[in-house]
């Protein structure tokens, strides 16, 4: 199937949201390394850590599924069949992965904004780093089933591509079960942080003097609690369809299903960086500090020095 125009603005956005991705996540990491982040320590870590699993999301999506809706490297996955044995894990798991991180940060958010002091004694170093390991390990642990499973690649008559499908159709529909269970719960508990976090949002600009800036800050948030949101109930609207599909073995349905997560996981991955720019001031400002020539050319070559071992050094010494 060759590339269409839905392929091309797909991958366009990708792109231009992995480099605004990566210009973020080396942003704060560099405040992270010379403590300038402040009370904002942990929420860059979790940033960070969500940067590089939608990333890698994006990714596994591109080599695991589009490349096979492409028509790309097709003797290659034909040939090396242990490629599609793991695939389910870690696609499946990845979106996991998304979707748990999505609700950390909505939590870190949800206890910084209604609960500052538990927060600050709370959420420190050590539980970020825990939080960042559940969100990693947890759906990988609930997929390692899959590997007792075999895949195989099917060739779609209807839409002429190939793509990965379990052999035995009741992995499948574990798959789908759990990606149901995940997403469902985390959008059920993201959905009522965020409306909270709207309502102490507007309480916390209304509060503040300038004119304009709050209610346009407040809109731009709603907006964003809006499309993670809106992502994780996808992911368990279209979960469910794939789940009622292989129920009931209707082919056509699942292919759909299986193609819906594409822009799914664009919907789900690829708004960040662009809304933590526009929300933030102070991420603005620092972006152009740190990317400005003058910031650059400050960047100076460390001078190497070779000692030279003399005999009146060593007795010196």
């Amino acid at each position: 199937m060759p590339f269409t125009i839905s392929d091309y603005i797909t991958c366009s956005i990708q792109i231009i949201s992995l480099i605004a991705y990566l210009l973020v996540i080396f942003l704060l990491i560099s405040s992270i390394y010379h403590k300038t982040a402040g009370i904002s320590t942990e929420f860059y870590i979790h940033f960070v850590a969500n940067g590089v699993v939608d990333i890698l999301s994006n990714v596994l999506d591109i080599c695991i599924r589009r490349f096979l809706t492409w028509g790309c490297f097709l003797e290659f996955y034909h040939s090396y069949l242990w490629i599609g044995t793991i695939s389910p894990i870690v696609y499946y798991s990845t979106m996991g992965n998304c979707a748990v991180g999505i609700l950390i940060i909505t939590l870190n958010r949800f206890l910084q904004m209604n609960f500052p002091l538990f927060y600050k004694s709370f959420w420190n170093k050590k539980v970020t780093i825990i939080m960042i390991f559940f969100q990693i390990i947890t759906p990988y642990i609930s997929y390692i089933y899959l590997v007792n499973f075999k895949v195989t690649l099917v060739y779609s008559e209807e839409r002429d591509y190939f793509y990965h499908s379990m052999k035995d159709q009741k992995a499948s529909w574990l798959n789908s079960l759990v990606m149901c269970i995940w997403s469902g719960s985390t959008f059920i508990i993201s959905f009522v942080m965020n409306i909270l976090n709207i309502r102490k949002y507007k309480e916390i600009m209304d509060k503040k003097k300038k004119s304009g800036s709050p209610t346009s800050k407040v809109y731009v948030y709603s907006f964003y609690c809006c499309i993670i949101s809106t992502s994780l109930l996808m992911v368990f609207i279209n979960s469910s369809i794939k789940l009622y599909a292989v129920e009931f073995a209707n082919k056509s349905l699942k292919e759909l299903a299986n193609f819906n997560f594409e822009w799914i996981i664009l919907l789900m991955t690829c708004s960040h960086p662009f809304l933590i720019i526009i929300l933030s001031r102070d991420i603005r400002e620092k972006l152009l500090k740190f990317y400005t020539l003058n910031q650059l050319s400050k960047i100076r070559v460390i001078p190497m020095y070779v000692a030279v071992v003399t005999k009146s050094n060593v007795a010196r010494h």
